[in-house]
């Protein structure tokens, strides 16, 4: 049984699973179905599972029950072969359900990696805008303290409290030799 559910194609052994499922009951015992009743059961075409079956024919796993042969009725070939049929199809659909599962498995993971690359670049964009913002504003404040000196000493004599509350406010926003400059004149 092994050795010829073993030979068919993957696709072939997937239509044996799902139409041994209608040939033996969860009990073991055999039951007969026409080849459309199985085409229908295993969600696949008379062509299809006219060669699966012609071959598991051909192994004495099933067999025909009248003269139409591929195209009539079948069932397990003997008795004894229900019980290991049954372990067959339990085991194929045990390792089809872990298959599905690692692929489950890897989609998520390569969804996390990406995700957290995603988390990481959105980071490292939030972490440069404010640097750049920072900058930004210690520019802006160094210009506005530049302002405000040049105003200041543009003419010392007309209103010299005037000129020494921009320098002061100038000092407040940046402390540079020209800020100092300006004070002490």
């Amino acid at each position: 049984l092994d050795r010829a559910l073993g030979a068919l194609e993957p696709d072939q052994q997937r239509l044996a699973a799902d139409m041994f499922d209608h040939l033996v009951t969860p009990s073991g015992t055999k039951i007969a179905h026409g080849l459309g009743d199985l085409a229908g059961y295993a969600g696949a075409s008379r062509d299809e599972l006219r060669d699966v079956l012609a071959r598991l024919s051909r192994e004495r796993i099933v067999r025909p029950l009248d003269e139409r042969g591929v195209d009539g009725r079948f069932e397990i070939f003997h008795d004894v072969l229900a019980g290991g049929v049954l372990a067959w199809r339990t085991s194929y659909e045990t390792e089809r359900e872990l298959a599905r599962e690692r692929t489950r498995r890897r989609r998520a993971v390569a969804i996390a990696t990406a995700a957290l690359l995603a988390l990481a670049a959105v980071a490292a964009i939030a972490l440069y805008a404010l640097s750049q913002r920072e900058r930004v504003e210690d520019e802006a404040r160094s210009a506005r303290a530049r302002e405000l000196t040049a105003r200041a000493l543009g003419d010392l004599t007309v209103d010299p409290d005037r000129n020494l509350r921009l320098v002061v406010e100038a000092a407040r926003l940046e402390r540079t030799r020209q800020v100092e400059e300006a004070l002490r004149d």
